[in-house]
């Protein structure tokens, strides 16, 4: 979760962007109330970018739902958030 941004987005199933297949994806086999417009979205941050649809569902994160919730699933996402997962590994072995 981007905790430094008010927007909130998941890579997308049919995403085929390197940083994309290396995080957990999301589609509608994952949600029976998941509703995908045409609506696109675009964002760029200093390290890079993302881009894709809207979509909404349920969304519950500690015990907090907020139904028909809209944020992007990432059709395309830079490199560069593959490369943070890569961080993420190689700091976190214990």
């Amino acid at each position: 979760m981007d905790t430094g941004s008010s927007d909130l987005w998941v890579p997308a199933v049919n995403c085929q962007s390197q940083a994309c297949v290396v995080h957990t994806q999301f589609g509608s086999n994952d949600s029976s109330t998941l509703q995908v417009s045409q609506q696109k979205w675009q964002i760029q941050y200093g390290s890079g970018s993302a881009a894709g649809l809207l979509v909404a569902d349920s969304l519950n994160i500690a015990g907090l739902t907020v139904k028909r919730m809209a944020f992007g699933v990432a059709t395309q996402l830079s490199n560069t958030f593959a490369q943070f997962v890569q961080y993420f590994l190689c700091h976190t072995n214990t």
